[in-house]
């Protein structure tokens, strides 16, 4: 006797279409629906992001800040030959433009410096 005769008989048995599911020990006719799930939470729009010009800074919540671009010559030193170094470096600052402008001055001689190839004359 195969599985559909099995099949057959119980539904015989029971004068309602069970489909597969009888055999299986599930009864869908008693089951509960699954849970609904919850309601998706609405979307909040997203603003376009910030330009360079108006501000970028995600991070800060677009606090004001100060770009400062200074440049440095570095010399060798006298008795001492070799070519200068001009280095310009830029910082940006969410302190004030003074902060930048330091940062960047400082930046600008550390680079050039390290830069700098001397030679004893």
């Amino acid at each position: 006797m195969s599985a559909l005769d099995v099949q057959g008989m119980v539904l015989a048995g029971l004068g309602r279409s069970a489909g597969p599911f009888l055999l299986l020990g599930f009864d869908p006719v008693g089951a509960e629906a699954p849970p609904t799930p919850p309601p998706a939470k609405p979307r909040l729009p997203v603003p376009p992001p910030i330009g360079p010009k108006t501000g970028a800074c995600p991070e800060r919540h677009c606090a004001p800040f100060w770009v400062a671009t200074r440049s440095h010559t570095a010399r060798c030193p006298e008795g001492y030959t070799g070519a200068s170094v001009t280095v310009t470096r830029s910082f940006t600052s969410y302190l004030s433009l003074n902060h930048a402008e330091q940062q960047a001055a400082a930046l600008a001689k550390r680079d050039a410096t390290a830069q700098l190839h001397c030679t004893k004359i």
